[in-house]
């Protein structure tokens, strides 16, 4: 079993499926580390777009070293990632356990992270969560449209095309 995000075309035909690969916690107990990112990135009008879940992120957090919080296995999967596939816009949901706020883990924070790896972030988090957060970060961090409201929201922000 593993922790799946899918992205599918305007068909409904499944184009990308991304296993996590860096779980927290207990997860290690019921699911499997996602082997590689190979299938978690597709074509979009503004260019690839690659897909993390939740605790994917920790490495990023951790500037790619490995640790108690950050497996040999992560650092290698996001320098692939950001290094040679180098996406334009991550794709990034998660279920936050600390909330907004509280650096360098809260998930705003977490997010404009990764949004400093030049690539633009679009973001949702469960709004169960301590941590709720979610919308569209430009690369380098800053928020074009964004929410740390605890109630189900819709986002709506321009993404620009691929020249």
């Amino acid at each position: 079993l593993y922790n799946t995000s899918v992205a599918m075309d305007k068909d409904g035909k499944v184009v990308a499926r991304h296993y996590k690969f860096e779980l927290f916690g207990g997860e290690a107990s019921q699911l499997t580390v996602g082997p590689d990112i190979n299938n978690s990135l597709f074509d979009t009008p503004a260019g690839k777009a690659a897909m993390l879940i939740c605790a994917d992120a920790q490495c990023i957090v951790t500037k790619l070293s490995a640790g108690p919080s950050c497996t040999a296995h992560s650092v290698k999967m996001l320098k692939e990632l950001f290094l040679q596939k180098k996406p334009a816009i991550v794709l990034f949901s998660a279920a936050w356990t600390i909330p907004p706020g509280n650096a360098p883990w809260g998930s705003i924070e977490v997010i404009k992270q990764i949004a400093q790896n030049n690539v633009w972030v679009v973001a949702a988090g469960n709004t169960r969560s301590k941590g709720p957060g979610g919308g569209v970060w430009k690369p380098g961090g800053d928020a074009v449209k964004s929410t740390t409201s605890s109630s189900p929201s819709v986002i709506v922000a321009d993404i620009p095309f691929k020249k």
